[in-house]
């Protein structure tokens, strides 16, 4: 657990850090720069497997992965270690756009 809050504690940070300081105004801000991206799980996951492994298998367990997940072809989203869940009463999986959460926990439903 304390691996899993420290992981968490350090993405957190690099992402206060990498979005301190830059309001437009440095006159070395170039247009060189390429604009930040989201670069997924795996680009991060790579390098940190290296250095603990253990730390990756209790992120991936933890639900964090699979927070917003969008809903293809009216089939529900791949929750590793879940069992399979529906939509609310009333609902298909045709009606759903996104499910926010439904890891092992609560779920939310949100529609286009």
């Amino acid at each position: 657990m304390k691996k899993w809050l420290a992981f968490l504690a350090a993405v957190l940070l690099v992402g206060f850090v990498s979005g301190c300081g830059d309001d437009g105004d440095n006159p070395a801000d170039t247009d060189q720069t390429p604009d930040p991206a989201y670069v997924g799980s795996a680009v991060c996951i790579d390098c940190h497997k290296d250095l603990d492994p253990d730390l990756v298998e209790a992120y991936l367990e933890s639900g964090h992965p699979y927070k917003l997940n969008k809903v293809v072809d009216g089939q529900q989203p791949d929750y590793p270690f879940t069992p399979d869940f529906n939509p609310p009463a009333g609902f298909s999986w045709e009606d759903v756009t996104y499910v926010i959460g439904g890891y092992h926990w609560k779920a939310r439903w949100l529609d286009s």
